[in-house]
């Protein structure tokens, strides 16, 4: 299962730092890879694919020599061919294409096996900002469309947010043709191994990390354990 830890970026800086030191995302994405991660995933919370975001995406090509994996506000193919022209190896969508079908189409035509689509799932329905669809229903057509992977969030109900519900992950993943990465953040290592022990019964191909990391929550060394062997990392807890 492939682990992806992930940089959340915002106005060319990283939303999350490591023990409260400021680090360029460039800097954040070296720790990383210095940590052992094969892959990057970063996240724009910008509200466009402006030039502050391509400045910032080309900084952390030139200081990782791993594959990096872009998710954006995508808007049309012009802005999905300027980040590939960057270096980027994937890029993912999000639910602002939603709104053009044909364009989700496209970017998958021309870059095989490089597009994702990630689902913000609030209730079972996926808002796209203009109308809504069902989420079992846009799950089978992403992948129909081309899309190599779906990459998974939900809303979280408020009685209990910090709460993993591996159930509404099992759903949705049985709806799925495409291969599912769980994109809401684990805030402990028992979820993860939860989500291990799942993942080649139920095609959840791998997991996003984010904030978990940042704070300590989650130790990477222990993380890229059980993304490379459950059994692994059994092993090692047993040993210590």
């Amino acid at each position: 299962m492939l682990i992806l830890p992930k940089i959340a970026i915002k106005d060319g800086a990283s939303l999350h730092q490591f023990d409260g030191a400021v680090a360029t995302p460039a800097d954040i994405a070296a720790q990383f890879v210095k940590a052992g991660f094969s892959w990057l995933y970063i996240q724009s919370q910008d509200a466009s694919i402006d030039e502050e975001c391509i400045h910032t995406l080309r900084q952390i090509i030139d200081a990782v020599d791993v594959p990096v994996i872009f998710e954006g506000a995508f808007k049309n193919l012009t802005q999905v061919d300027q980040v590939f022209a960057e270096g980027i190896s994937r890029v993912v969508l999000n639910n602002i294409a939603l709104s053009d079908h044909n364009f989700i189409q496209d970017s998958c035509a021309h870059y095989p096996d490089q597009i994702a689509m990630h689902l913000h799932s609030d209730g079972g329905k996926v808002d796209s900002g203009v109308a809504q669809f069902d989420l079992g229903k846009i799950g089978t057509n992403i992948h129909d469309y081309g899309a190599y992977a779906i990459f998974y969030s939900y809303a979280q109900k408020q009685s209990n947010a910090m709460a993993l519900d591996i159930d509404d992950v099992i759903q949705f993943s049985k709806t799925c043709s495409a291969p599912l990465f769980f994109a809401n953040d684990v805030d402990k290592i028992e979820d993860l191994l939860s989500i291990a022990t799942l993942a080649n019964d139920h095609n959840i191909a791998g997991i996003l990390i984010g904030e978990s990391f940042y704070n300590g929550a989650i130790d990477a060394a222990h993380a890229l354990q059980i993304g490379a062997g459950l059994s692994l990392y059994q092993q090692k807890s047993n040993d210590n």
